[in-house]
């Protein structure tokens, strides 16, 4: 499907996922924003751990977290008489190794590898590679875009992550994307939290950078004035909750 894009991995990539799909929906696309974790965060993010909804509209784009494969994002969204088609962005954040059959996961629009440094993370992301690659027999070898989060010296740490993949016969399909550890970005994310909004503009220049990237491949080039009106937003996430 042309829609979709995978962020897989074990780390912690909510803050990224989320934000992106908080962007796209400014700009005025259809999105859809599936956890489907092993550890889901979403459902506590809006909120839904309270009445057990798994399918809700929040903060402009609609939400399912919970989901455990393919099949049962399928069956709610045919329940919610909705047509997956109809999004302009799907955004699946998972770790599931089953969550999908290969044909599903090779015709999405992007499939990105999220990674950090850590020695867990990169021996997990490495085991789903190998494991993904004998149960479906699928090259992913110039497949998939990579992510690293919180690099400290980027050129060293991107260096050590690609011999990793490479050793399992893995080259990303082009050079990493890398948005560097700083402590304004963790201060952005608390203040978003605290105050229950989602104001992009206090994250660092080079994630938002990143952001900006990402979103532009969906919606093509977005001038600054533009840009700057989609950083911030005035609404606080409760505000905008409601049960589809």
């Amino acid at each position: 499907m042309s829609n979709i894009s995978f962020f897989i991995g074990s780390c912690s990539k909510q803050d990224f996922v989320l934000g992106l799909a908080t962007l796209l929906s400014r700009a005025g696309r259809r999105v859809l924003l599936v956890d489907a974790m092993n550890m889901p965060w979403l459902t506590y993010r809006n909120q839904t751990w309270i009445n057990k909804e798994k399918w809700c509209r929040w903060n402009g784009m609609d939400t399912i977290s919970g989901i455990l494969h393919w099949e049962e994002l399928i069956q709610i969204s045919r329940q919610q008489e909705i047509d997956l088609d109809s999004y302009d962005d799907v955004l699946i954040d998972t770790d599931r190794l089953t969550f999908c059959d290969a044909t599903t996961f090779m015709s999405a629009r992007e499939r990105v590898m999220v990674q950090t440094v850590e020695a867990y993370a990169i021996h997990r992301n490495m085991e789903w590679i190998k494991s993904f690659r004998l149960l479906h027999d699928v090259d992913l070898n110039r497949e998939i875009r990579l992510l690293i989060l919180n690099t400290v010296d980027h050129v060293k740490e991107v260096a050590y992550i690609m011999e990793h993949l490479q050793s399992i016969y893995v080259t990303p399909k082009e050079e990493a994307t890398f948005i560097p550890f700083d402590e304004e970005n963790w201060a952005a994310y608390l203040y978003n939290e605290v105050n229950e909004r989602t104001d992009l503009s206090k994250y660092t220049k080079i994630a938002r950078t990143v952001w900006r990237i990402w979103l532009e491949r969906s919606c093509g080039p977005i001038s600054d004035r533009n840009w700057r009106k989609l950083l911030r937003s005035d609404k606080k996430g409760r505000w905008w909750h409601e049960a589809m």
